[in-house]
């Protein structure tokens, strides 16, 4: 099982592929913070099927995914990636704090302000074709599932799609969480920057030990508790999705766009019981809730992230068709499809193959000791009534070459000492 590369985010630039189209840069947003990004296309010979937006999650950055961004423009479709205000190489918001923000809505603005910034000045730096804006497909990790769906329901810029990883939509109300959330308004007032709610427990992220310990080797991650202030607004933002109705009405903005869910079984970083609740809430025709059996949190990052790679590729491409057409396509597609199945499968199958050799093995060694047993109850048998013994088992005994024949006895003087004999070697195998 191959796992990626490591990401060294000091040498961030070094990690663009050479042979896609890229820019990076700052921009200011509604409050004059500066916020890093980069934009990732395919050639301009490759058909561009649609832009990808992708938002990270807390304690993250966008930098450490450009295995994600390369899958994804070989595919034939751009990206779009930033820096969440106080996360990686953009500036922290007023209170100076990492991973913090005084308000949720600042994420949402600053997405629709990044979006704005793209399609008025990225967009013609990229020579994308004039006068047709490409579709634009919002896709979030953790808590940038929450950004992302807060910015379709903004209703400032308009989506095709939305792909949803380990979303963190809801919290489970542990009794611990429910004390802090009676506290949680005048505490983020009184001691906004203290770090008292429980943040990401990186050992829970991956099965990829070397992505854990590269996680919190990073220098632009951040891994300590949440600050009282932006636990409180996290809060606030998810009980405002929850009570949030657009989300069961078929003919809001956002239920008419396709959604894609993907999860891993063991994920203890976010809640797949409360994220399935979300989903079924959800009033989309076009929706897909994907549960990838045993992974982590970290799904592009786990051992066997193909599997996840091949099913996110073909749910686009199937939505989001090359534009110049073609049969080759959707052959492609079609064999995307069976590559993303055997992927996934192929650990079941192990184990099932395993398991299935171990019961053969066990009923071989029952079926050997049974058949020693009988061979060493005919043998005193034998003795016991003086009979000739030719062959003292004349039963073929293949496992382990337990007993030989037994040579014809030419007279009777002999007789006795060739059934002890045989005795003797019954025994042996029985003991041995």
């Amino acid at each position: 099982m191959a796992t990626r590369a490591r990401v060294n985010s000091a040498l961030r630039a070094h990690h663009m592929p050479a042979h896609l189209r890229h820019l990076e840069g700052k921009f200011k947003n509604a409050r004059g913070q500066s916020l890093s990004y980069l934009a990732l296309f395919p050639p301009s010979s490759t058909p561009l099927r649609a832009v990808v937006l992708y938002l990270h999650g807390i304690g993250d950055h966008s930098r450490r995914y450009f295995h994600l961004y390369e899958r994804l423009c070989n595919a034939g479709f751009g990206v779009l990636a930033y820096d969440l205000l106080s996360h990686g190489a953009s500036d922290s918001d007023q209170h100076g704090l990492r991973a913090h923000s005084a308000r949720f809505q600042y994420f949402v603005d600053d997405t629709n302000e990044f979006l704005k910034m793209a399609k008025t000045q990225l967009y013609p730096q990229l020579a994308l074709p004039q006068g047709r804006e490409p579709k634009l497909v919002l896709s979030g990790m953790s808590y940038g599932t929450l950004v992302s769906l807060h910015t379709i329901l903004s209703g400032v810029h308009g989506f095709s799609g939305v792909v949803l990883v380990a979303p963190a939509l809801l919290v489970e109300m542990t009794t611990t969480l429910r004390v802090q959330a009676v506290f949680a308004r005048p505490l983020s007032k009184l001691i906004p920057k203290a770090r008292i709610v429980p943040g990401v427990n990186g050992d829970f992220l991956c099965r990829d030990q070397d992505y854990v310990n590269d996680f919190k080797a990073d220098p632009l991650t951040v891994s300590e508790p949440v600050t009282a202030r932006m636990g409180a607004e996290t809060l606030k933002a998810m009980r405002a999705l929850e009570a949030d109705k657009r989300v069961e009405d078929k003919d809001s903005a956002l239920c008419k766009l396709p959604m894609l869910m993907m999860m891993g079984s063991n994920d203890k970083v976010t809640s797949l019981e409360l994220a399935q609740v979300f989903y079924e809430r959800l009033a989309a025709q076009d929706k897909e809730f994907k549960v990838f059996d045993d992974y982590f949190h970290a799904l592009f990052d786990d051992p066997e992230s193909e599997a996840v790679f091949v099913h996110l590729e073909n749910w686009l491409k199937k939505r989001f068709p090359n534009p110049e057409g073609g049969e080759k396509v959707d052959k492609i597609e079609e064999g995307d499809e069976t590559k993303a199945e055997t992927a996934e499968e192929a650990t079941k199958e192990e184990k099932e193959v395993e398991e299935v050799v171990m019961e053969e093995v066990t009923d071989e060694t029952v079926a050997k000791e049974e058949t020693k047993v009988e061979v060493s109850a005919k043998a005193e048998t034998a003795v016991a009534e003086g009979v000739e013994v030719e062959a003292a088992v004349t039963e073929e005994v293949n496992v382990d070459a337990a007993v030989t024949e037994v040579e014809p006895v030419a007279t009777k003087e002999t007789k006795t000492e060739t059934i002890v004999a045989e005795e003797n070697k019954a025994q042996a195998v029985v003991t041995g």
